[in-house]
């Protein structure tokens, strides 16, 4: 019975009794080798555009099977890489080429670009490709579900279409919480007095802000003040809110120390 081969990687599957005085060879260069450049193996390829379909040999080096393309070339048209159809592999695709036009990965179905200039995962299986991560410069894609990042670091951000979580905390008087986590903008109406207890801010050296919205009931002149904290506001004076009935103050907070200390401002009388 003759040697066969693997149906993704493309790996030398001996018979049993075949290449006799050969076979650690074979396997060496057939399987061994080939598992290496599957796992960590870097393949250079160039380009100026177009189309350029990988090769693909059983139980030999080529390109398909390893596991980082670093794709280079000053291009003139959109590069598209052509990956062996039918075969699932996963993919480290480093885009160092030049020109303006997209480098495109594809076997024969869905494909993904792979952004100039940085370092993508991406995954085919057989078919489409799908885009996992980028590499170089963190997640891309879109989500689908909350995503906690846990404090991870962003070191310049380019941001568009910039949001942020809105908490309606309704009717307040009396003591309440206002909890970080709930989001950076806040709003309340005082049906009395309100002493607010800031919760879950960020830990002394990380800057965090919050916008509160203070509206006044029908009778007016309700105060607001901070059970824990220092509060500053600017030119000295206290924490003063509107006092007319149904006016719409903007408290804008910001702490860097934990919430050992508030920095406050009152943008007042909304109409």
């Amino acid at each position: 019975m003759p040697s066969s081969y693997t149906s993704n990687l493309r790996l030398v599957e001996q018979a049993t009794g075949e290449n006799s005085g050969t076979w650690g060879t074979i396997l060496n260069t057939g399987m061994i080798a080939l598992i290496d450049s599957a796992v960590a193996g870097v393949v250079s390829i160039a380009t100026t555009g177009g189309n350029t379909t990988l090769t693909a040999n059983s139980g030999s080096a080529d390109q398909a099977r390893g596991a980082i393309l670093n794709v280079t070339g000053a291009l003139t048209s959109d590069a598209t890489i052509i990956t062996p159809s039918g075969v699932s592999k996963i993919y480290v695709v480093n885009n160092a080429t030049t020109g303006a036009h997209n480098l495109i990965m594809s076997s024969g179905g869905t494909t993904v670009q792979i952004t100039q200039g940085t370092a993508m995962i991406c995954y085919t299986d057989g078919t489409n490709f799908v885009l996992v991560s980028n590499a170089s410069t963190g997640l891309q894609g879109t989500a689908t579900g909350n995503i906690d990042m846990d404090n991870f670091l962003f070191d310049r951000p380019l941001i568009k279409r910039y949001k942020e979580f809105y908490d309606p905390l309704g009717n307040q008087t009396g003591s309440i919480n206002l909890d970080y986590n709930n989001g950076n903008y806040q709003s309340m109406t005082l049906t009395g007095n309100v002493s607010v207890t800031p919760t879950n801010w960020p830990a002394s050296g990380i800057g965090a802000s919050m916008t509160l919205f203070c509206t006044q009931d029908g009778t007016g002149s309700r105060t607001l003040s901070f059970a824990s904290g220092t509060v500053k506001v600017p030119g000295g004076g206290g924490l003063v809110l509107s006092t007319a009935p149904n006016a719409i103050d903007e408290v804008l907070i910001t702490s860097f120390d934990g919430g050992t200390t508030f920095y406050c401002a009152v943008l007042k009388a909304f109409a």
